[in-house]
This record gives structure tokens, C-alpha cells and sequence, in this order.
């Protein structure tokens, strides 16, 4: 089975409990312990980004980079480590890049914040900190934009490939796919995919929806709601 989990924005308790129900996780002595079960390829793991930046209130640096470390702790649990000791990005857990992701390298480089979500800092650091630890950085940077398996396919923000009117990727920006139906089956048709499961768009009620005419369902159902997609 594929559990998917969208848009966690520091919610680290949250991410947690998802894990440990869908039998991704378990805790020991307060540390992320893989399963065997997706250690041996029963569960395969996809997070479609935006793990960082509070969209409510800030969450602190420490809070954040705590969440990424054991994100990162139990993805290479899951994956192993390449000869250049990077962890392996592709394997039975998955995590994609998402705008937050992208926005707070773009922060970090060119010193000013990026994304802004009214008067909620949308930073790991505090305003005017623009560092990040190494491998932190290295991690997010090496984070893929999508993932095609068991004929589905998965991004953060939607099937659609190429630049919006104000220069972003849509992969990772792109909320006007949901009513563009024949622009998603062939985008499908070229990948050779028959559904897609996205997040980045809020869902009304916190619940799980489909768009484009069935094609795609939207998983960013976490910010008033906790749950996942399994399939």
C-alpha cells in the first residue's frame, strides 16, 4: 500500500501520530523507529512537502529543524545512504519538495523572506536569520519535485508542468489545474499515468477531494484536520 501525507507546515506532533497509525513509525525512547514493514516493501511512504513554516503561527527554528532531522532520520532508515553518504531520495519513503521548501532556499540565498502569509512569519529562522545547517540545507535542496509510481503520479502542487504568469514552477505552485481537465489527461497521457495526488490547495472541511474530473485528489488536508491518503 501508499500512504501519501500533504502539507504538514511544522505541525510535528501531528506528522508523528500520522506515522505511527498508518504503521510507518513507532517511537523509541522518544526517537523515529522505522517498521518493518516498510523496511521490507509493504508500505511505500510519500510526503508531498511543505513540511516547514507554520500557517497559523511561527514555529520556531528549533522546532523545525528537529521536525527535519527526524524526517530525514527516517527516511535514511528507510532508504540507506549513497556512495557520496547523501540519503537516497528514492525508496520505500519518499518526501517531495514543495513551495515552502523552494521559498526558504530563495530566503536563505537572497536574504529577505519570501513567501509571505499575512502577518504569520513564513521562515525556519526568525526574521533576519538566514542560516540553516548544513545538511539541512543540502537535504532540501536535493528534494525531488515528483515521483511517478504504481501508475499514479505525485507532486506538491499539481500535474502541470512549465512556468505561472509570475515566473513559479507549477509543480510546485499551480492551483488552476483542479478545473482544467483536458490539460491534465494529457499531461497523464505524456507521463503514462492514470491519477495523480497533489496537495499545496487547501480542502474545505479538511477532507480528501477529487478534481479535474476525477483525475486527481488533493491531500492538503491538515491544517484544521489531521489525515492522509492510502492507496
Amino acid at each position: 500500500k501508499i500512504i501519501v501525507i500533504g502539507d504538514i507546515h511544522a505541525q510535528a506532533d501531528k506528522l508523528g501520530k500520522m506515522l505511527q497509525e498508518a504503521g510507518i513509525m513507532q517511537y523509541n525512547n522518544g526517537k523515529w523507529l522505522l517498521t518493518d514493514d516498510v523496511k521490507n516493501g509493504k508500505i511505500q511512504v510519500i510526503l508531498l512537502g511543505d513540511l516547514i513554516h507554520g500557517e497559523k503561527v511561527y514555529v520556531g527554528k528549533e522546532q523545525q529543524i528537529a521536525l527535519l532531522n527526524a524526517a530525514m532520520e527516517l527516511q535514511a532508515q528507510a532508504n540507506g545512504y549513497d556512495a557520496n553518504g547523501k540519503i537516497k531520495q528514492y525508496g520505500p519513503m519518499i518526501v517531495l519538495g514543495g513551495n515552502h521548501e523552494k521559498g526558504e532556499l530563495e530566503r536563505i540565498a537572497k536574504g529577505r523572506t519570501i513567501i509571505r502569509k499575512g502577518d504569520v512569519h513564513q521562515g525556519i529562522g526568525p526574521q533576519d536569520d538566514y542560516s540553516l545547517p548544513n545538511h539541512i540545507k543540502g537535504w532540501l535542496e536535493d528534494l525531488p519535485e515528483s515521483v511517478q509510481i504504481g501508475g499514479m503520479d505525485f507532486a506538491h502542487g499539481g500535474p502541470l508542468e512549465g512556468l505561472d504568469a509570475h515566473g513559479r514552477n507549477k509543480r510546485l505552485w499551480d492551483r488552476k489545474w483542479v478545473r482544467m481537465n483536458e490539460e491534465v489527461a494529457k499531461a497523464f497521457a505524456k507521463r503514462g499515468v492514470r491519477f495523480g495526488i497533489y496537495g499545496h490547495t487547501p480542502q474545505e472541511n479538511g477532507r480528501v477531494a477529487l478534481h479535474a474530473g476525477g483525475l486527481a485528489a488533493i491531500a492538503d488536508i491538515n491544517r484544521d484536520n489531521i489525515g492522509y491518503i492510502q492507496v
